[in-house]
């Protein structure tokens, strides 16, 4: 296995909260704005998303990487900048291994923790005595250090307020990751909070039905056109909290119905989805906006 390829393409904790394609939009935009390459880390220091398609790395960052122990330093260089940038909660301008100037931006979500690293840059021009100092950097790695020391000398050369302003600018891209997942992550809990309801709502119907336990008699309660006529005063009314108990009855209607006519539940739920849209539309929302929702919940219930 080559040292220096990327972390397979495997999920991780974050594409829970955050798509993969926009994690990657986004480091890319970053990269084609600066120039400079961008990765996502975890707390290991292992990538999880590149933007080798838009940046390579430098010459001297691929010749340091050629190595197993020179990958293997890099990876305890990015693991404690991500710890270090977590720590403090802010952007951690840090010197890696190999005496490049870096620097992280943390992601923590939900009790994880990863990191987007940047660099690759000096901010000063390399001197006799700093290639001296690569050369012994790079003692014991199987690298051409000639070779090493030369690509030293044409590395990117960065003033202090640029690396700043590129330090700023990463934070507020690990900021807007973890706002979008925040927003997913608020919306699970909501949803959380309904199955619990619709759970308790399961539980008083069975304490309170004991002996309506044929199909027949059940069936005459289910989706009964008085619920869904009230459920569509109480939303055309703006009675959120009297609208959401009846859609919960209802629901526990549908639940509760044999499994072995999975095709009725489905027809009774888009039934539903169609009332509540045309009752949200006589109260003025704006139905473009219930078409790219009901095209979304279709999708999910067939």
């Amino acid at each position: 296995m080559n040292p220096n390829s990327l972390a397979p393409q495997t999920s991780f904790w974050l594409e829970d909260f955050v798509d993969r394609n926009l994690l990657v939009r986004m480091l890319c935009s970053f990269s084609k704005s600066t120039g400079l390459k961008a990765i996502l880390v975890d707390s290991k220091g292992n990538t999880l998303v590149s933007t080798d398609d838009e940046i390579k790395d430098c010459r001297f960052c691929t010749m340091i990487r050629s190595s197993q122990g020179g990958f293997s330093k890099c990876k305890r260089s990015y693991a404690r900048a991500c710890m270090e940038a977590a720590k403090y909660g802010e952007p951690y301008i840090f010197r890696c291994h190999a005496g490049l100037i870096m620097w992280a931006a943390p992601i923590v979500m939900d009790n994880n923790l990863a990191s987007i690293i940047c660099g690759q840059v000096l901010m000063w021009e390399p001197e006799d005595y700093f290639l001296d100092e690569i050369e012994e950097m790079v003692k014991g790695l199987d690298i051409d250090v000639a070779a090493v020391k030369w690509s030293a000398a044409q590395l990117d050369i960065m003033s202090s307020d640029k690396v700043q302003a590129a330090a700023d600018l990463l934070f507020i891209v690990a900021n807007q990751i973890m706002k979008t997942g925040a927003t997913v992550l608020e919306q699970r809990r909501k949803i959380a909070a309904q199955q619990a309801q619709l759970a308790e709502e399961i539980h008083a119907r069975k304490q309170a039905e004991i002996a309506m336990r044929t199909i027949e008699s059940r069936s005459l309660s289910i989706y009964s056109l008085d619920k869904e006529y009230e459920l569509r005063a109480k939303i055309r009314n703006g009675e959120a909290k009297a609208a959401q108990k009846i859609l919960n009855q209802i629901l526990t209607d549908v639940i509760e119905k044999p499994l072995d006519n999975l095709d009725a539940a489905k027809t009774h739920i888009i039934e539903l989805v169609v009332a509540i849209s045309r009752a949200a539309t006589e109260s003025g929302a704006d139905p473009n906006q219930l078409l790219k929702l009901n095209s979304s919940f279709y999708r999910q219930i067939l």
